[in-house]
């Protein structure tokens, strides 16, 4: 099966992005007109803090976000725009394949490995998927 090409992959990258933030931003909304601290800060070295509650309300997002898409679907937002979409290689493996994928991408170093060249990401190759293009 062939990988659909790199610049769709981008192109669902940033759209996917911009659709967690934004979800994102609609929780922080919500969170903040329920009255709860959404501007909680820790220190994590000298002169350095972030918001804590905020980032972890975008990674729980991003986590839910790809996970519930690509599995019930095989497609995310970027995905339905690009056509393209998940493959499991091992369909048996469906809900641990697409739980590892999208834990993978939390991996620092993963946005380093499409500037290898390769068609597939390096989450697409630890958890057995290929992103194609859809018929």
């Amino acid at each position: 099966m062939k990988s659909c090409k790199w610049y769709k992959r981008l192109i669902n990258v940033i759209i996917d992005f911009f659709t967690i933030e934004f979800i994102t931003l609609i929780l922080l909304s919500i969170f903040k007109l329920i009255g709860m601290n959404i501007e909680q800060k820790i220190e994590i070295g000298q002169n350095i803090e972030f918001y804590s509650f905020s980032f972890f309300t975008f990674i729980f997002t991003f986590l839910f976000y790809y996970y519930i898409f690509e599995l019930f679907t095989g497609k995310t937002l970027g995905k339905l725009i690009t056509n393209s979409k998940v493959i499991v290689c091992n369909e048996k493996k469906r809900i641990t394949a697409i739980l590892y994928r999208t834990i993978f991408r939390l991996l620092i170093f993963e946005i380093l490995w499409f500037f290898t060249g390769r068609p597939k990401g390096l989450h697409d190759i630890l958890s057995g998927t290929i992103v194609t293009d859809s018929k």
